[in-house]
């Protein structure tokens, strides 16, 4: 029997599986499968209404609301500007014929003008098309109109499959109703919107008590508070619009959190207790909030708990999280960890933090706070900021060889622990990343992927120092790669999990590091073959 013998209906249930890299390969195979396969291709539409592209746009805005296009594999849809006229700095006006710049000027207006009755004349029926869309991310722009927003916001509820909504709020034209979205079950909140904050925050406690299906909240901010926002910027803000009763069931399983303070007491502690998830990224003690506020003020701010208290918290009223992602960490965090099992994800980015030894904490996380989730543990991450005890070495073999169950592990790697560096004394059998292929050969026989990166020594790390830093890290991949290179697994080898090294190719505008992977796996032969390059940023 071959796939062409099997009904067209089977044909049409395993195309919507595939990947559609997967799907256009079978296309290709003969024609039959091409008008199969025909309607599965596009899995994502993007909506970006543009100066440079407008007359395209409105051509696909016709197509989609007259059901033209195949639509019915797209599942995640992408809004961005609804607006032609965001990037007019790009059409150059001629410097030959000023009247001759007036007129193309008068005309490109009316062609854009067009074009935005088109927007809203289609974008509706175009939305309204796409029933199996399940996700839905939007950004809107500066430019966007009034009724652009009302007509999208309004298209939303009408999408039978819509299961995950992703909106960046900061230039939303009018405030949000997730109340609306009955089958959703997931929201990110990104940015700040001034102007409908208070409605927004309250759509979104209304939506936790409301939304039967809605179980995942993600809130992100892009800076810390600063004065006007610090109480805007806390879950205590968002949580108290609806203060729970006696009765009160909750369902929230996800909560993400990027700058925002967190203030637990008998408002907020509730919507913990159902969470089976937390990620908490870059917030502060309060002290830090306070002196960045109210430099001259003696008393912290009554706006953030102190972190050993969450964790203190969590465990008093025995929340055991399976999934956690933190970038701080402090003793009753690991004490935390140490009073349950079942963790099944646990991503690390360890910063320094006043007060506390780095060598401690990560000499206790190792020792003592991993092995109680050993048998668990299915995807572990540790993404050292620096070079330091929380970087892979040769000591943490026996605690990670303990986690039977690994399926991805992501470490740092410091320079020290490399034996093909300048001058090194370390015999290429201690190599850290010898050892960490090795230990995954060895002793986790479901490791499928391992993420090895470089980071910045204590000397050079900053933005002070940017070029030494890239040299460093460019140097330090050169080593992790000729270690994976001239690695040569055991004759008993069958299997080698994927091997990702970070590239960092320099530093943009905002001072991050663009990163790519480099992916390569080992054939039982020894014979090192590429894999993947996948960009991150």
């Amino acid at each position: 029997m071959t796939i062409n013998t099997l009904a067209p209906e089977l044909i049409l249930a395993i195309s919507s599986y595939i990947s559609s890299q997967d799907c256009k390969h079978l296309r290709l195979t003969c024609k039959q499968m091409g008008n199969y396969v025909a309607d599965y291709l596009l899995r994502s539409i993007v909506i970006d209404v543009k100066r440079r592209n407008h007359a395209a746009t409105a051509e696909q805005l016709r197509l989609l609301s007259r059901q033209q296009a195949p639509v019915a594999a797209v599942q995640r849809l992408v809004i961005k500007s609804l607006s032609p006229h965001d990037d007019a700095e790009i059409r150059r006006p001629s410097q030959k014929r000023p009247s001759a710049r007036l007129s193309n000027a008068n005309v490109a207006e009316a062609e854009l003008g067009i074009t935005e009755e088109v927007v809203y004349r289609f974008l509706k029926d175009a939305l309204m098309s796409l029933k199996n869309v399940h996700t839905v991310v939007w950004t809107p722009h500066g430019t966007d109109t009034h009724l652009a927003h009302q007509i999208l916001l309004s298209s939303l509820p009408g999408l039978p499959s819509l299961r995950h909504v992703e909106i960046n709020v900061t230039h939303c034209k009018i405030p949000l109703d997730f109340c609306s979205l009955k089958s959703v079950q997931s929201i990110k909140y990104r940015g700040i919107s001034q102007r409908f904050y208070d409605d927004n925050m309250k759509s979104v406690a209304r939506a936790l008590f409301q939304l039967p299906r809605l179980q995942s909240l993600d809130m992100e901010c892009a800076s810390h508070p600063t004065r006007p926002s610090v109480e805007a910027q806390n879950i205590h803000y968002l949580f108290s619009g609806q203060e729970p009763g006696d009765n009160f069931q909750p369902k929230l399983r996800h909560l993400g959190l990027w700058f925002y303070l967190i203030r637990l007491d008998s408002i907020t502690l509730p919507y913990f207790r159902s969470l089976t998830s937390l990620e908490l990224r870059n917030t502060n003690e309060p002290q830090l909030i306070s002196s960045s506020i109210q430099p001259n003020a003696e008393q912290p701010l009554d706006c953030n708990s102190r972190f050993d208290d969450v964790w203190l918290a969590l465990r008093h009223h025995q929340i055991h999280l399976e999934k956690i992602s933190v970038d701080l960490v402090v003793p009753a965090f690991l004490d935390y960890l140490q009073s349950y099992t079942g963790v099944r994800s646990l991503v690390l980015s360890p910063r320094s933090h006043s007060g506390q030894s780095l060598d401690e904490l990560a000499t206790r996380f190792y020792q003592e706070s991993l092995s109680a989730h050993a048998t668990t543990l299915q995807n572990l991450a540790i993404r050292a900021v620096e070079e330091g005890p929380w970087c892979f070495s040769e000591k943490y073999q026996t605690e990670l060889s303990q986690c039977q169950k690994l399926v991805s592990l992501h470490v740092a790697i410091e320079s020290s622990q490399l034996s093909g560096r300048p001058y090194s004394q370390l015999p290429p059998e201690s190599d850290a990343v010898a050892v960490l292929i090795t230990l995954a050969l060895n002793s986790i026989s479901h490791l499928s992927s391992i993420y090895i990166k470089s980071v910045a020594p204590n000397a050079v790390r900053g933005g002070r120092r940017i070029t030494a830093v890239e040299e460093h890290l460019s140097t330090v991949e050169n080593q992790i790669m000729q270690s994976i290179v001239h690695y040569v697994p055991p004759r008993s080898c069958t299997r080698t999990p994927i091997i990702c090294v970070c590239i960092n190719q320099g530093h943009n505008k905002m001072a991050s590091p663009a990163e790519r992977w480099f992916g390569a796996r080992h054939d039982p032969q020894g014979t090192l073959s590429y894999i993947e390059c996948v960009d991150l940023y």
